[in-house]
Parts: C-alpha cells; structure tokens; sequence
C-alpha cells in the first residue's frame, strides 16, 4: 500500500513537473516572441526618429542658406539705398546751384529790364 501511495505521490509529482515544465517552456516561447516584438518596434522606432531628425536637420540646414541668401539681398538693397540716397543728395545740391544759378540770372535781367525801362 505504501508503495503504490508512493508510485500515486511520484506519478502526480512528475505529472506536476512536466506540466510546470511545459508551462515554463510556454511562457519562454512567448517571452522571445515578445522581445523580438518588441525589438523591432524599437528598432523602427529608432528609424522613424533617425529619418526624422534627417528631415529636420536638411530644414535646419534650407532655413539657413535661405536666410543666407535673404541676408546677402538685404545687404545688396541696403548698399543700393545708400547709393541712391547719396546720388540724390547730390542731385538734390546740384539742383539748389542750378536754381541759385537760374536766380541770380533772373536778378540780373530783372535788374537790366529794369535799366532800359528807366533809359527809355
């Protein structure tokens, strides 16, 4: 009696092993399953940002040139301004002399109708 007790009691206990081995061998086969999952989420994960920090990198990198080249036209209109500006100042006293000029000489004719008037 006691040894078939003790044949039941180590048949229920191998029984009980196997079963704890098979749910062992389960539940590694998720857990690798699992872990691949989720190596290739990060995996693509890491990609999408790589592939986004690309993108923002060549925006970086098109802000600057153009705000470069926006730079360089700024300074190429300023330069222009200045050159108009300094040409107008010119042109505006060469005006002033002109006009003077074109006074003076309206005095004088003024003045010499004025001596024929008093002549005749």
């Amino acid at each position: 009696m006691i040894e078939i007790c003790n044949a039941s009691e180590k048949a229920k206990f191998e029984s009980s092993l196997a079963e704890l081995k098979s749910y062992k061998d389960n539940f590694e086969l998720f857990f690798e399953k699992e872990r691949e999952i989720s190596e290739l989420y990060n995996k693509e994960v890491r990609e999408k940002e790589a592939e986004h920090a690309e993108l923002e990198r060549r925006k970086q990198e098109k802000l600057l040139q153009l705000n470069e080249q926006k730079t360089k036209e700024v300074i190429a209109i300023e330069n222009e301004c200045d050159a108009i500006e300094r040409e107008c100042s010119i042109l505006t006293k060469r005006n002033k002399a002109i006009m003077l000029k074109i006074r003076r000489k309206l005095i004088e004719a003024e003045e010499t109708r004025r001596n024929l008037s008093k002549k005749t």
